[in-house]
C-alpha cells in the first residue's frame, strides 16, 4: 500500500525562500513542467476511474514520486490557468480571470524569466496562449507589437510553440540550429509526435550544455481539434466510441512521449536530478460540440465549471535523487504549489509575492499536515472557496452550495449541505469576498452569464439532461441571464445508485421514468457511445443474454464483453446484437454471447448516433452452468 503523506498550513513564502537559499549551484536541479490541455481527471489509469485509460508511463511517474489526488489548477479554462503557472501567482492579482484577458503582463516574471536570470538554459514546445487576443475580444488592446509578448520574449531562450501543425522554433528536430531563427515551420504529422520530438531535440542541444535546463512543455492535446492517428488509434481496439478513442489516444500518445524523455534523461545521466511536474490545465469539455474525447468521472462538472469536473485535474510530480517514491498526496494543492517548488528547489530569484508554496518540506516527510489555509477561485459568473474538507460555490447572486468534499462526485444539488451548516457558509463566503477583494477587479460576481447556468442545470441541479439543446440559445456566451428568462424545466429523476443491482451507466445518465424503470439516457448525440456495463461477474460460456426494454425510435443495442484470457480488452467479434423496434410497447430480446471463456465484464452499447432515451424493465442473464441472473428495473 502506498504510504500517505498529510500536508500542513503555510500560505507565507519561508519555506520557499528558504529552500532557494539552501539549494547549491552544483545540486540545481533540472525542471520539467507539463501541462497538458483539456485532459479530465478519468485519464490516467493509475487512478483506477475508466479501464479504457492507458498511461503506463505516467503512471509508472506516479509511483516513482508522488501522486496528487487533490491536485487543482487556478481556472476552468486555458489562459487564466496557464497565466497562473507560469507566474506562479493568481491570475485574478492580475486582471487575467478569462480566455478573454490577454496578454500576459510584462509587469509579471515568468518561472522561464527567472531561471534565465539564474542561469538556466530555458525551452518552450507546444501550446502558449498568453499572447493579445483579437481586438474583437478585447477592445483595451492598443494594438501594439506583439513582440515582447511572444515565448522568446518572456524568458526561453530555445522555442517551438504553436498550436496544430504551424510553428516558430529557434531549432530542428535534429537539435540543431535554424537558420534565420525565428522561423516559421509547418509539420503536418500528428501535434503530439511533433511537439514530442522538439522535447527530446531540446534535451539534446542540452548534451554539451553545462547549465541545468528548465523545458515548459505544454503539449496541445487532447484539445479540439481531435486528430485519430492510427498508429495510436490502433493500439486502443477495446475503445468502442469513436471520439472517446481519440481523446485517449491522444493521451496515449503524451505517455509515449513521458516514457522517451525519461528514456533521454537516463541516457544523459540527469534522471536523478530532475524534478517533473506532469498536470492538465483544466477539466475535459463535455458539452455538444466541445467534447474532446477526454473525461471527469467521478467529479461532478466539466471545463468551464468551479466543480471538481472543471478544477481538479491529473497531477504528478517526481525527483528520484529527492522525493522519496511511492507517495500517494491527499490534501489540497494547486498548480502555483508546482511554480514555486520548483523556483525554491532551484535557487532562482523569488521577490514578489506568490501565491503558491513550496511542496518540497512535505514530499521529503519534513512537515505534515494541510498545505494551504484555503484555495480560492473566481471566473465568469462563479467564485469558490476551498477549505478543507468544505467547498463552498456562488452562482452569482443566483445560488450558493455547500459541499462535503470527503467523498469524490458529491457535487450535485442533492449533496448541497448549506442548509444544515449555514453559518459555515457564511464564514466561508465572507473569507471568499475578503480574497476576492484584493484581486483585479474586486469583488464576488453577482450576474449570471447564460453559459454558466446551463452548466449547473445539466451538472449540478441536474435540471436538463446532458444532451438536452441550450434552450437559451445566444450568440454572446457572456450574456447576462435573469430568473425571468429561465424557462420551466421539468425535473428529471437520478435512479439510485442502490437499486442498480450492480449496473452502471456510463457516457449517459441513469434516470427513473414516470413508470419506475431505468431510463438510461446518452451524453451527447454524435459525441459519446452511451452504455450500461457490470463488472465484476463470473458465467460460465455459452451466456445468454436476454432484455425487456423500449425505445420510442428503433436502436440495435451491441453487446460486448472481456473474459480472463482477454484482460483489458473488450471483445466484439462475432457480433452480439439486440434489435429494438421503435414504439411504446416493452420488447423482450435475447442474444448469445459468443464468449470462449468465462465472462468477467459485459456492456450493452447504444449505437453512437442514437440520442433517444432507452427504458429498460428488466435483464436475464442465463450461462453455461444453467444458473440464472434477473436484474428487475
Amino acid at each position: 500500500m502506498n504510504p500517505k503523506i498529510w500536508l500542513t498550513v503555510v500560505m507565507c513564502l519561508g519555506a520557499a525562500v528558504a529552500g532557494a537559499a539552501e539549494a547549491q549551484p552544483e545540486s540545481r536541479p533540472n525542471i520539467i513542467l507539463i501541462f497538458t490541455d483539456d485532459q479530465g481527471l478519468t485519464d490516467l489509469s493509475i487512478h483506477g476511474f475508466d479501464d479504457d485509460v492507458r498511461t503506463p508511463q505516467i503512471d509508472q511517474l506516479a509511483r516513482d514520486g508522488v501522486l496528487f489526488t487533490r491536485g487543482y489548477v487556478t481556472a476552468p479554462q486555458c489562459v487564466p490557468s496557464r497565466a497562473g503557472l507560469l507566474t506562479g501567482r493568481h491570475q485574478n492579482a492580475f486582471h487575467m480571470e478569462t480566455n478573454h484577458d490577454g496578454p500576459l503582463p510584462l509587469s509579471e516574471p515568468t518561472i522561464a524569466d527567472r531561471l534565465q536570470q539564474a542561469g538556466y538554459a530555458t525551452g518552450m514546445v507546444g501550446k502558449w496562449h498568453l499572447g493579445p487576443v483579437p481586438r474583437s475580444q478585447h477592445p483595451q488592446w492598443d494594438g501594439e507589437s506583439h513582440e515582447p509578448y511572444l515565448p522568446r520574449n518572456r524568458g526561453f531562450e530555445d522555442y517551438w510553440y504553436g498550436s496544430i501543425n504551424n510553428y516558430e522554433v529557434n531549432y530542428r528536430l535534429d537539435g540543431t540550429d535554424m537558420p534565420g531563427a525565428p522561423a516559421k515551420v509547418t509539420d503536418t504529422r500528428f501535434r503530439v509526435d511533433v511537439q514530442t520530438e522538439a522535447a527530446l531535440a531540446f534535451l539534446q542541444r542540452r548534451k554539451d550544455d553545462e547549465r541545468p535546463f528548465f523545458l515548459y512543455l505544454a503539449w496541445f492535446a487532447p484539445h479540439a481539434p481531435m486528430q485519430a492517428p492510427p498508429h495510436h488509434m490502433e493500439r486502443l481496439p477495446h475503445v468502442q466510441q469513436h471520439e472517446r478513442r481519440m481523446g485517449l489516444a491522444s493521451i496515449l500518445a503524451m505517455d509515449d512521449g513521458v516514457g522517451l524523455i525519461r528514456e533521454k534523461l537516463e541516457e544523459m545521466g540527469q534522471t536523478e536530478n530532475t524534478l517533473i511536474f506532469y498536470i492538465s490545465d483544466n477539466g475535459a469539455p463535455l458539452r455538444q460540440r466541445a467534447y474532446v474525447g477526454s473525461l471527469n468521472a467521478p467529479a461532478v462538472g466539466e471545463k468551464g465549471m468551479q466543480t471538481d469536473g472543471g478544477q481538479r485535474v491529473p497531477f504528478v510530480a517526481a525527483w528520484p535523487g529527492r522525493i522519496p517514491a511511492g507517495q500517494v498526496f491527499d490534501q489540497a494543492v494547486w498548480s502555483l504549489d508546482a511554480t514555486v517548488t520548483s523556483l525554491a528547489a532551484t535557487g532562482a530569484p523569488m521577490d514578489g509575492e506568490f501565491d503558491g508554496v513550496d511542496l518540497m518540506p512535505w514530499l521529503t516527510g519534513e512537515r505534515s499536515g494541510p498545505v494551504h489555509d484555503a484555495l480560492y477561485w473566481r471566473w465568469r459568473s462563479q467564485a469558490t472557496i476551498l477549505e478543507g474538507d468544505w467547498k463552498f460555490i456562488r452562482l452569482g447572486d443566483r445560488a450558493r452550495y455547500l459541499f462535503d468534499m470527503r467523498e469524490l462526485g458529491k457535487q450535485t444539488a442533492g449533496d448541497n449541505q448549506i442548509g444544515q451548516h449555514p453559518t459555515l457558509a457564511a464564514r466561508l463566503e465572507e473569507k471568499l469576498k475578503q480574497k476576492a477583494d484584493t484581486w483585479q477587479p474586486p469583488g464576488l460576481p453577482t450576474e449570471v452569464v447564460a453559459a454558466d447556468q446551463l452548466f449547473f442545470d445539466v451538472h449540478v441541479e441536474q435540471t436538463l439532461p446532458a444532451t438536452h439543446p441550450d434552450p437559451r440559445p445566444v450568440a454572446d456566451p457572456t450574456r447576462i441571464i435573469r430568473p425571468e428568462d429561465v424557462p420551466a424545466v421539468p425535473s428529471q429523476t437520478p435512479y439510485p445508485a442502490d437499486e442498480m443491482q450492480g449496473w452502471v451507466v456510463r457516457q449517459g445518465m441513469a434516470l427513473r421514468s414516470a413508470d419506475g424503470a431505468l431510463r438510461i439516457m446518452p451524453v451527447a448525440k454524435d459525441a459519446t457511445t452511451c452504455f450500461l456495463t457490470i463488472v465484476p461477474v463470473d458465467w460460465q460460456p455459452p451466456v445468454t443474454l436476454a432484455i425487456e426494454a423500449k425505445s420510442q425510435p428503433p436502436v440495435s443495442l451491441t453487446a460486448t464483453w472481456r473474459t480472463e484470457a482477454s484482460g483489458r480488452d473488450f471483445i466484439d467479434t462475432p457480433a452480439a446484437a439486440l434489435g429494438i423496434s421503435g414504439g411504446d410497447r416493452w420488447q423482450a430480446v435475447k442474444t448469445q454471447i459468443p464468449a470462449d471463456d468465462r465472462v468477467i465484464h459485459l456492456r450493452v452499447s447504444l449505437p453512437r448516433s442514437h440520442a433517444a432515451p432507452l427504458d429498460v424493465r428488466r435483464i436475464v442473464i442465463q450461462d453455461g452452468s444453467g444458473e440464472s441472473w434477473e436484474f428487475s428495473f
